[in-house]
């Protein structure tokens, strides 16, 4: 039960924040950039997580995410600098 609970509650707090019009509207304040117009600049890639090397650019992209990843990946530091290496720095 416990489990659902917290995934109810996990949903619950993304709804109000993640979906939040106000939420975008203070960072958009705070960083002085139109946060919601990306939808054009999004690049989808699909890399296997047991590579050793990633042969995308560095320093490339603002955000990264990896979904059910980690318990694949063989070397986790190695696949946690390799992420690392592709964000802006």
């Amino acid at each position: 039960m416990l489990h659902n609970g917290l995934k109810r509650a996990v949903k619950s707090v993304l709804r109000r924040v993640v979906f939040n019009k106000n939420y975008y509207d203070i960072l958009e304040n705070i960083s002085g950039k139109r946060l919601r117009q990306f939808s054009s600049t999004i690049t989808f890639v699909i890399g296997d997580p047991k590579s050793e090397n990633y042969e995308l650019p560095s320093n490339q992209y603002d955000l990264i995410v990896s979904n059910a990843v980690i318990q694949h990946v063989s070397d986790v530091t190695k696949f946690a600098k390799e992420v690392s290496r592709m964000l802006v720095q």
